[in-house]
């Protein structure tokens, strides 16, 4: 992770802890991480690290975790990262939503933008269509695009290529009061799973794909034997020969999608054009606060920001050669 990514996540969790509507919306559970490597990944100093705590610092950090069992074969090194958490993606989206529109945001929900218009080499708005295939133009004096792997799509202008980065999650039922809860967030890097519990006691449990097929949209879809294809049952074992506790919990469903990740794994954020403003990156989630505010900067008053990594600019794109 270069200085800056890691300057920007640091803002980023500092906006989340004090800035409104991020604010209260974040559990800050901390993480510890199983790996090979007996030095912490510290991502240039974007996060602080406890670098190899032994099984019985993992314990203390995380008592339902069984780290002496999962280690059994040696090699394994624990590392905490006090200053990680964690947010319900759905709350935080409602809350976003909530405060765009108290100022004055207007959201067409049901409709999909076919293209972006463009006139005299300018952005000037774009066109939209409904649920019923009723279609509009909307004229605007910028164009900003955060459209996530549809950056990709010829009609956007494929303004950025997308790498193709599928990921699953695993979902568990709530859990009643006073079930047993594991504390922080757990990273098996040597699997390549990972897994946190939200307060209500459901479970989220992410991996890689490894080549299923993605779902429709996103949407949970129930959960079916691992053997016919599903990789949400393979993800629960995974997670319990660490935290046997998640192997007795029902799954309600898994959630097939796509990580926001542009072909050169940088973000793009910036101009792409006149009046045609574009935002993509992996660790959207983290880097919300701080690259919105950064964009309405230079949108709004138009400033160039100096924060952002000119390498990190979506013409670099424009400027690659044809292979």
């Amino acid at each position: 992770m270069s200085a800056t990514y890691a300057g920007l996540s640091r803002v980023g969790m500092a906006m989340w802890r004090r800035a409104a509507p991020y604010c209260n919306l974040a559990v800050w559970s901390g993480s510890v991480v199983a790996s090979a490597s007996a030095v912490g990944e510290g991502a240039g100093g974007g996060y602080a690290v406890e670098e190899d705590i032994a099984a019985a610092g993992a314990t203390t950090w995380e008592p339902l975790l069984a780290a002496a069992a999962g280690c059994a074969e040696g090699g394994v090194h624990f590392h905490a990262y006090p200053d990680e958490g964690f947010s319900d993606p759905r709350a935080a989206v409602a809350a976003v939503r909530v405060a765009a529109e108290e100022a004055g945001a207007l959201f067409r929900w049901g409709t999909a933008v076919e293209s972006v218009l463009v006139e005299d080499g300018r952005a000037a708005g774009v066109r939209i269509v409904d649920a019923g295939g009723s279609g509009c133009e909307l004229r605007a004096d910028v164009v900003a695009l955060v459209a996530g792997t549809g950056l990709a799509s010829a009609s956007l202008g494929a303004v950025v290529p997308m790498r193709d980065s599928p990921g699953v999650l695993a979902h568990t039922a709530d859990l009643p009061d006073g079930a047993v809860r594991m504390g922080p967030i757990f990273v098996d890097a040597l699997s390549g799973v990972h897994c946190l519990q939200h307060p209500n006691g459901r479970c989220a449990i992410g991996g890689d794909l490894r080549g299923s097929p993605l779902g429709d949209g996103g949407e949970a879809t129930p959960c079916t034997d691992v053997h016919t294809g599903d990789a949400g049952q393979g993800l629960q074992r995974r997670a319990a020969n660490w935290l046997p506790h998640i192997g007795q919990l029902a799954l309600s469903g898994t959630t097939h999608t796509q990580r926001v990740l542009p072909e050169d794994g940088f973000p793009a954020v910036g101009w792409s054009g006149t009046s045609l403003y574009v935002c993509a990156a992996h660790s959207g989630f983290t880097l919300a606060p701080v690259l919105s505010a950064l964009a309405a900067a230079e949108i709004v008053e138009g400033v160039e920001v100096e924060l952002l990594d000119e390498g990190w600019r979506p013409t670099r794109f424009c400027m690659q050669s044809p292979a």
